[in-house]
């Protein structure tokens, strides 16, 4: 039951619910607080009601530093995805609160960092972003209104050119691996070149 009660110059509804944190929402009319008291409790009785209060007051970058400590932390790639995450944290989208975060939001992100960063980077971080808001709503209990991400295409990614050494210039390159302050230089590119690996998988 819900129970409509006079706040300063203004009326509060509130909801309790057994098991749960009560519901509350402050209107200037009397009639509009019991309609939507009316109207949750309805939805709460079909199972349809969700609650965005967490979202309201949960920062984009507390939900990332759980991400990195809880998910992140158990994948092959953890030291390079922990970098961006670390990245992403300091940046101005993180201190949004996870209801702040609209369409219009991220695209002024994607703007600013095409100025810093490349198209693959800014993919990853889109990518970051979306599995980061999915851990909120299945493992955190956090609801969201919608998807911020819906209509946010990847951008475009440059074509990678690989380019193959010419004998002469291993040769050169070996002999000044081995004047280098990195006793181990020489052995990683000689790996690197017989085997075909790329610079993580040195």
């Amino acid at each position: 039951m819900a129970t409509i009660r006079k706040l300063r110059s203004k009326w509060q509804a509130l909801i309790r619910r057994k098991y749960s944190q009560p519901i509350y929402k402050t209107f200037i009319k009397k009639e509009d607080a019991v309609k939507w008291a009316r109207d949750t409790e309805v939805k709460i009785e079909q199972g349809l009601y969700q609650d965005f209060t967490l979202a309201k007051t949960t920062k984009l970058k507390d939900v990332l530093v759980q991400y990195r400590d809880r998910v992140s932390i158990n994948k092959k790639g953890f030291d390079q995805e922990r970098y961006k995450i670390n990245k992403l944290i300091r940046s101005d989208i993180a201190n949004k609160n996870l209801s702040e975060l609209t369409s219009l939001v991220l695209l002024d992100f994607i703007e600013k960092q095409k100025k810093v960063s490349k198209e693959s980077t800014i993919n990853k971080y889109i990518t970051l972003i979306s599995c980061t808001l999915n851990f909120s709503e299945r493992f955190l209990g956090i609801s969201l209104n919608k998807n911020p991400l819906k209509f946010i295409k990847r951008l475009k990614e440059s074509q990678f050119v690989g380019q193959v050494i010419e004998p002469h210039e291993e040769t050169l390159l070996l002999k000044h691996a081995e004047s280098s302050k990195l006793y181990w230089l020489k052995t990683a590119i000689i790996l690197g070149i017989d085997c075909g690996l790329r610079r993580g998988e040195i």
